[in-house]
């Protein structure tokens, strides 16, 4: 079977899924953009074509649409047509698939529907004096909607985005995760972080002595690859000399750039120093040499820190549900999100991890002194959480369901005249 991926993050949600669909004998051509100009080259094994929009650094959704169906057109010409195409269609990569391919079957990843919600208004407290700019998700949610309906199948990765939804256009969503690799992600024992992977800290001022790392000392984490305030960083800070008063030998080691990324600018100063002034808001009683900022993580060392993490921040407004959260629950990190959170609906509170209020500090530092002190607990709670992401979210359950779907969709449009 022939499939084409179009991403322009490319691989994306495709990371794991690609190559194990290339080792099931499936014929794989990949398309992603690129600053460069277009260039064939093999990512994984795949066929990987990387595309750009010559002239614009930023392409509208039409220009990126129409660079995708340009090169579509010409990869008919030079080698077989696809027998499915699967579209990530968040930037409008999907708005002139079907003129390409009018009888090929089209699964489109439209992600999330925009709310004022998911970019924190009216969910977090800082915000509650500001409101969303007029019409800021009309272009992303319409986006959404066409390709839903032009599609032949449409896939969300977790219930809280299928949530984020229309009643009318839940209907048409499939609910399916795109699998952790879980035997890339197995616990091993206790091993130091690699230095020689560690990219320079932009925050190497509040914690000089970054490594070594003392693994014997309880740690709390919180990965994301945007430290903004999406993921709930100023509520870990508030919460921070609170959990530090009760547990002195905590660390807490933060993986993330310093940048904006999935949420909004809402307050040019705000967001762009946020965690500047969540840091010189700590009392002077909170030992900076506890507190470490890294701005990148191999990933094999990322999840090395996970393994170690007595308590794993997994904090964020209704969004989309992150890689590093399924990750640290795969490593058995205990986990502690917040109602709202895209992983709050597969929590079940004291029972593969704990729920507290967004906006409520004093909750998240007694549940995570309640980990840190408690090893026990946290050890249970970790390993239901590793059976969660095993029964919900491995890889080779969602490779058995997108093979039927793949077969559904083949055999519905053969019967069609």
């Amino acid at each position: 079977m022939h499939l084409l991926l179009i991403h322009q993050n490319f691989p994306g949600q495709f990371r794991d899924l690609g190559p194990a669909w290339l080792a099931m004998g499936h014929q794989i051509t990949a398309l992603g953009s690129a600053a460069a100009p277009t260039q064939v080259n093999r990512w994984e094994g795949l066929t990987h074509v990387q595309y750009s929009v010559e002239g614009e650094d930023t392409p509208t959704s039409r220009q990126r649409s129409e660079a995708i169906a340009t090169i579509c057109r010409q990869l008919m010409a030079t080698e077989s047509p696809p027998d499915l195409v699967l579209v990530h269609s968040g930037w409008g990569e999907a708005r002139r698939l079907r003129e390409v391919f009018p009888t090929t079957p089209l699964v489109v990843f439209p992600e999330l529907w925009g709310s004022p919600e998911a970019l924190g208004f009216g969910f977090d407290h800082h915000l509650k004096e500001l409101s969303p700019p007029p019409g800021c998700f009309d272009e992303q949610n319409q986006l959404s909607a066409d390709a839903i309906h032009s599609s032949d199948a449409a896939i969300v990765s977790c219930i809280a985005q299928y949530n984020s939804f229309p009643t009318p256009l839940q209907q048409q969503l499939t609910v399916l995760p795109e699998g952790l690799n879980l035997d890339e992600i197995v616990p091993d024992a206790p091993t130091q972080l690699q230095t020689s992977q560690q990219t320079p800290s932009e925050l190497e001022s509040i914690s000089p002595d970054l490594w070594p790392f003392r693994f014997n000392q309880p740690v709390v984490t919180l990965v994301s690859r945007y430290l903004e305030p999406l993921r709930g960083l100023r509520l870990a800070f508030e919460a921070w000399p609170m959990i530090a008063a009760a547990v002195p030998a905590a660390h807490f080691v933060v993986v993330g750039q310093q940048q904006e990324g999935y949420g909004l600018a809402v307050d040019t100063n705000a967001e762009t120093n946020h965690l500047d002034a969540a840091l010189s808001g700590l009392p002077d009683s909170v030992d900076r040499n506890h507190i470490h900022m890294l701005k990148w993580l191999a990933h094999g060392d990322m999840l090395k820190l996970l393994r170690h993490s007595a308590c794993h921040l997994a904090l964020s407004y209704p969004y989309t549900l992150s890689w590093s959260v399924l990750e640290a629950m795969a490593c058995g990190a205990p986990l502690i999100s917040n109602y709202g959170s895209p992983i709050a609906p597969e929590i079940i509170h004291n029972h593969n991890g704990l729920l507290i209020a967004f906006n409520e500090p004093e909750q998240l530092a007694e549940a995570a002194i309640s980990l840190l002190t408690d090893t026990e607990f946290r050890t249970d709670l970790g390993h239901r959480a590793q059976r969660t992401v095993k029964e919900r979210f491995a890889l080779s359950t969602s490779l058995n369901a997108y093979e039927q779907l793949f077969e559904r969709l083949i055999a519905l449009k053969t019967q069609q005249p």
